[in-house]
Protein backbone atom coordinates (compact mmCIF):
# COMPACT_ATOMS: atom_id res chain seq x y z
CA UNK A 1 0.00 0.00 0.00
CA UNK A 2 1.03 3.59 -0.84
CA UNK A 3 1.72 5.30 1.97
CA UNK A 4 1.58 9.19 2.25
CA UNK A 5 5.23 10.97 2.59
CA UNK A 6 3.94 13.08 5.39
CA UNK A 7 2.37 9.76 7.54
CA UNK A 8 5.41 8.04 7.51
CA UNK A 9 7.14 11.12 8.84
CA UNK A 10 9.74 11.77 6.24
CA UNK A 11 13.00 13.53 8.19
CA UNK A 12 13.18 16.44 6.14
CA UNK A 13 11.54 17.90 3.72
CA UNK A 14 11.08 21.61 2.26
CA UNK A 15 8.79 23.22 0.47
CA UNK A 16 9.03 26.45 -1.87
CA UNK A 17 5.97 28.01 -3.30
CA UNK A 18 4.21 30.87 -4.24
CA UNK A 19 0.38 30.55 -3.04
CA UNK A 20 -0.73 27.62 -1.42
CA UNK A 21 -0.10 24.61 -2.34
CA UNK A 22 0.75 20.95 -1.66
CA UNK A 23 2.44 18.80 -3.76
CA UNK A 24 0.15 15.25 -3.68
CA UNK A 25 2.89 13.08 -4.75
CA UNK A 26 2.97 9.56 -2.55
CA UNK A 27 5.78 7.00 -1.82
CA UNK A 28 5.63 2.93 -0.80
CA UNK A 29 8.38 3.15 1.47
CA UNK A 30 9.95 5.89 3.82
CA UNK A 31 13.41 4.34 3.81
CA UNK A 32 15.14 2.03 1.52
CA UNK A 33 17.76 -1.14 3.39
CA UNK A 34 19.75 -1.96 0.41
CA UNK A 35 21.41 -5.33 0.19
CA UNK A 36 25.08 -4.81 -1.19
CA UNK A 37 24.56 -8.47 -3.34
CA UNK A 38 21.39 -6.73 -5.26
CA UNK A 39 22.22 -4.91 -8.33
CA UNK A 40 19.09 -3.10 -8.21
CA UNK A 41 15.74 -2.29 -6.26
CA UNK A 42 13.24 -0.29 -6.77
CA UNK A 43 11.47 3.09 -4.88
CA UNK A 44 7.60 3.28 -5.96
CA UNK A 45 5.90 7.09 -6.75
CA UNK A 46 2.41 7.76 -7.03
CA UNK A 47 1.36 11.19 -8.57
CA UNK A 48 -2.07 11.99 -7.07
CA UNK A 49 -2.39 15.62 -8.32
CA UNK A 50 -4.59 16.33 -11.42
CA UNK A 51 -1.75 17.94 -12.99
CA UNK A 52 1.40 16.34 -14.37
CA UNK A 53 4.95 16.51 -12.52
CA UNK A 54 8.76 16.90 -12.88
CA UNK A 55 11.12 14.20 -10.35
CA UNK A 56 14.44 14.32 -9.94
CA UNK A 57 16.39 12.06 -8.32
CA UNK A 58 19.70 10.92 -7.08
CA UNK A 59 21.82 9.68 -3.70
CA UNK A 60 24.16 11.45 -1.97
CA UNK A 61 25.38 11.27 1.55
CA UNK A 62 23.73 13.58 3.25
CA UNK A 63 26.14 17.00 3.60
CA UNK A 64 24.28 20.22 3.61
CA UNK A 65 26.48 20.98 0.39
CA UNK A 66 25.72 17.62 -1.33
CA UNK A 67 23.61 18.05 -4.77
CA UNK A 68 22.98 15.68 -7.60
CA UNK A 69 26.10 15.39 -9.07
CA UNK A 70 27.28 13.60 -5.99
CA UNK A 71 29.70 10.74 -6.89
CA UNK A 72 30.44 9.06 -3.89
CA UNK A 73 27.59 6.69 -3.49
CA UNK A 74 27.73 3.37 -4.74
CA UNK A 75 23.97 3.24 -5.54
CA UNK A 76 22.64 5.57 -8.34
CA UNK A 77 19.09 6.23 -9.59
CA UNK A 78 17.62 5.79 -12.80
CA UNK A 79 15.96 7.98 -14.68
CA UNK A 80 17.48 10.65 -12.71
CA UNK A 81 15.01 13.16 -14.06
CA UNK A 82 11.66 12.17 -15.43
CA UNK A 83 7.81 13.14 -16.10
CA UNK A 84 4.97 12.10 -14.05
CA UNK A 85 1.41 12.51 -16.02
CA UNK A 86 -1.22 13.18 -13.23
CA UNK A 87 -2.93 10.01 -11.73
CA UNK A 88 0.06 7.46 -12.35
CA UNK A 89 2.58 5.34 -10.17
CA UNK A 90 6.06 4.82 -11.51
CA UNK A 91 9.50 3.46 -10.05
CA UNK A 92 12.96 4.82 -9.54
CA UNK A 93 15.54 2.05 -10.50
CA UNK A 94 18.08 2.06 -7.64
CA UNK A 95 21.23 0.48 -9.53
CA UNK A 96 24.27 -1.00 -7.49
CA UNK A 97 27.21 0.47 -9.41
CA UNK A 98 29.74 -1.38 -6.73
CA UNK A 99 28.06 -4.85 -7.32
CA UNK A 100 30.88 -7.47 -6.81
CA UNK A 101 33.43 -5.20 -4.80
CA UNK A 102 34.52 -6.05 -1.05
CA UNK A 103 32.69 -3.94 1.21
CA UNK A 104 33.04 -2.99 4.89
CA UNK A 105 31.47 -5.14 7.76
CA UNK A 106 29.13 -2.60 8.56
CA UNK A 107 25.75 -0.64 6.84
CA UNK A 108 26.84 2.92 5.77
CA UNK A 109 24.12 5.37 5.46
CA UNK A 110 23.24 7.43 2.52
CA UNK A 111 20.21 9.89 1.46
CA UNK A 112 17.54 9.05 -1.33
CA UNK A 113 16.92 12.71 -2.62
CA UNK A 114 13.38 13.01 -4.72
CA UNK A 115 12.74 16.60 -5.80
CA UNK A 116 9.52 17.15 -7.35
CA UNK A 117 8.87 19.98 -9.23
CA UNK A 118 5.18 21.13 -10.90
CA UNK A 119 6.50 24.71 -12.62
CA UNK A 120 2.52 24.94 -14.68
CA UNK A 121 0.36 27.24 -13.56
CA UNK A 122 -2.98 27.37 -12.80
CA UNK A 123 -4.22 29.31 -16.04
CA UNK A 124 -1.78 26.98 -18.30
CA UNK A 125 -3.42 23.75 -16.50
CA UNK A 126 -7.47 25.54 -17.45
CA UNK A 127 -7.88 25.57 -14.12
CA UNK A 128 -8.87 29.09 -13.58
CA UNK A 129 -6.56 29.02 -9.76
CA UNK A 130 -4.31 31.05 -9.25
CA UNK A 131 -0.70 30.43 -10.28
CA UNK A 132 0.87 27.38 -8.96
CA UNK A 133 5.09 26.24 -9.12
CA UNK A 134 6.30 24.44 -6.28
CA UNK A 135 9.54 22.39 -5.47
CA UNK A 136 9.26 19.68 -3.00
CA UNK A 137 12.89 18.05 -1.97
CA UNK A 138 11.98 14.77 -0.05
CA UNK A 139 14.81 12.90 1.91
CA UNK A 140 15.29 9.24 2.30
CA UNK A 141 17.31 7.57 4.81
CA UNK A 142 19.38 4.36 2.41
CA UNK A 143 21.13 2.10 4.40
CA UNK A 144 23.60 0.02 2.04
CA UNK A 145 23.56 -3.11 4.16
CA UNK A 146 26.56 -5.88 3.61
CA UNK A 147 25.04 -8.97 2.29
CA UNK A 148 26.45 -10.98 5.12
CA UNK A 149 24.62 -9.03 7.56
CA UNK A 150 21.71 -11.50 7.72
CA UNK A 151 19.26 -10.10 10.72
CA UNK A 152 17.00 -6.74 10.58
CA UNK A 153 18.45 -3.65 12.49
CA UNK A 154 16.85 -4.25 15.31
CA UNK A 155 19.05 -6.99 16.27
CA UNK A 156 21.38 -4.64 17.21
CA UNK A 157 19.86 -3.62 20.43
CA UNK A 158 20.91 -7.14 21.82
CA UNK A 159 24.60 -5.66 21.89
CA UNK A 160 23.98 -2.08 23.05
CA UNK A 161 24.80 -0.90 26.20
CA UNK A 162 22.63 1.55 27.75
CA UNK A 163 24.42 3.54 31.56
CA UNK A 164 23.96 6.53 33.29
CA UNK A 165 26.02 9.02 33.73
CA UNK A 166 26.98 11.42 36.40
CA UNK A 167 25.90 11.66 40.24
CA UNK A 168 22.59 13.53 39.12
CA UNK A 169 21.13 10.92 36.54
CA UNK A 170 20.39 12.70 33.85
CA UNK A 171 22.34 12.14 31.37
CA UNK A 172 22.80 8.33 29.53
CA UNK A 173 25.89 6.87 27.69
CA UNK A 174 24.52 4.36 24.49
CA UNK A 175 27.22 2.29 23.27
CA UNK A 176 26.14 0.36 19.85
CA UNK A 177 28.67 -2.00 18.80
CA UNK A 178 26.84 -3.73 16.44
CA UNK A 179 27.41 -3.18 12.42
CA UNK A 180 24.06 -1.54 12.32
CA UNK A 181 22.51 2.34 12.35
CA UNK A 182 19.75 1.64 14.75
CA UNK A 183 17.39 4.63 14.74
CA UNK A 184 15.30 5.65 18.22
CA UNK A 185 11.96 7.37 17.92
CA UNK A 186 11.97 7.41 22.16
CA UNK A 187 13.54 6.56 25.00
CA UNK A 188 11.76 5.89 27.97
CA UNK A 189 11.41 5.49 31.79
CA UNK A 190 7.89 3.72 32.03
CA UNK A 191 5.41 6.17 30.14
CA UNK A 192 7.90 9.46 31.22
CA UNK A 193 10.18 9.71 27.68
CA UNK A 194 13.95 10.38 28.18
CA UNK A 195 15.24 10.52 24.87
CA UNK A 196 13.70 11.09 21.56
CA UNK A 197 14.93 10.67 17.87
CA UNK A 198 17.97 9.50 17.42
CA UNK A 199 20.24 7.53 15.16
CA UNK A 200 23.49 5.77 16.35
CA UNK A 201 25.61 4.46 14.01
CA UNK A 202 27.70 1.17 13.85
CA UNK A 203 30.07 1.35 16.24
CA UNK A 204 28.74 4.63 18.00
CA UNK A 205 29.10 5.70 21.53
CA UNK A 206 27.02 9.11 22.75
CA UNK A 207 26.69 10.86 26.34
CA UNK A 208 23.63 12.76 26.10
CA UNK A 209 21.39 14.76 28.77
CA UNK A 210 17.92 13.12 29.31
CA UNK A 211 14.17 15.33 28.55
CA UNK A 212 13.72 13.76 32.53
CA UNK A 213 16.36 12.53 35.08
CA UNK A 214 16.13 8.92 36.07
CA UNK A 215 15.13 7.49 39.40
CA UNK A 216 17.99 6.15 41.54
CA UNK A 217 15.52 2.79 41.13
CA UNK A 218 15.43 2.52 37.51
CA UNK A 219 16.96 -0.73 36.35
CA UNK A 220 16.00 -0.43 32.68
CA UNK A 221 14.13 1.59 30.10
CA UNK A 222 11.56 1.43 27.04
CA UNK A 223 12.96 1.76 23.51
CA UNK A 224 10.54 2.24 20.50
CA UNK A 225 13.04 2.09 17.48
CA UNK A 226 11.96 2.35 13.61
CA UNK A 227 13.02 -0.96 12.05
CA UNK A 228 13.69 -1.71 8.17
CA UNK A 229 10.19 -1.10 7.61
CA UNK A 230 9.87 2.31 8.58
CA UNK A 231 7.60 0.80 11.40
CA UNK A 232 8.13 1.21 14.85
CA UNK A 233 8.89 -1.37 17.06
CA UNK A 234 8.72 -1.99 20.90
CA UNK A 235 10.74 -3.31 23.46
CA UNK A 236 12.99 -3.05 26.43
CA UNK A 237 16.49 -2.75 27.98
CA UNK A 238 18.65 -3.17 30.98
CA UNK A 239 20.32 -0.28 32.52
CA UNK A 240 23.87 -0.89 33.42
CA UNK A 241 26.58 0.73 35.56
Amino acid sequence: MIKSAIIQGLLCFFLLASGMAQANVQFDASRVVFDDANREQSFLLSNRNDYPVVVQAWVDDGALNSNAGFKGSPVITYPSIFKMDAHTNRSIRLINSAIGQKNAGTERLYWLNVQILSPKTGKELNTGKPELNVSLLLKFKLFYRPHALKGPSSEALKSMRFSRVGSTQDRLRISNPSPYYVTFNRLSDGDTPVLRDLMLPPGGSQELPLLAPLPASASGLNYAVVDDSGLITQGSVSLTK
